[in-house]
């Protein structure tokens, strides 16, 4: 498995060129002032 980290306003491009499946996990933060449980 390979990762790679991609910061924020990076132009991005994901290309799958070869005949294989391919799975990909995708994480990233919640924007500020976002939260995810609904607690206040």
């Amino acid at each position: 498995m390979d990762t790679v980290y991609i910061p924020g306003d990076e132009e991005r491009e994901i290309r799958n060129d070869g005949n294989d499946v391919v799975t990909m996990i995708v994480a990233m933060p919640y924007p500020e002032g976002v939260n995810p449980k609904g607690e206040k």
